[in-house]
């Protein structure tokens, strides 16, 4: 996972003022792998804006990272993200 990930995962405990919910996902977070954003990796984020134009920086971002880190699988909560074609990519809410 990259860092921007548990910034955009803090966002709603942080708008709700819900510590509790923080507490939580900042012990989730300590059980998984941190991924560099290296200069490989905004390069791909920039290929993947070319190629996908819908697609935003933080999605091509956390795309690029997942991709490069060999990641078995990339969550999210946007069915149009997780229509992006890459077949790792897993939409939580999708039934």
């Amino acid at each position: 996972m990259g860092l921007i990930y548990q910034m955009e995962c803090l966002i709603i405990p942080y708008r709700l003022a819900r510590f509790d919910l923080e507490q939580q996902y900042r012990r989730w977070f300590s059980t998984l792998r941190v991924l560099p954003i290296s200069p490989e990796v905004y390069d791909q984020a920039a290929q993947l804006r070319a190629s996908h134009r819908s697609l935003r920086t933080p999605d091509a971002l956390h795309l690029a990272t997942a991709q490069l880190g060999e990641c078995s699988q990339l969550w999210t909560g946007d069915a149009d993200f997780a229509k992006m074609g890459a077949p790792f990519v897993r939409n939580l809410f999708a039934k």
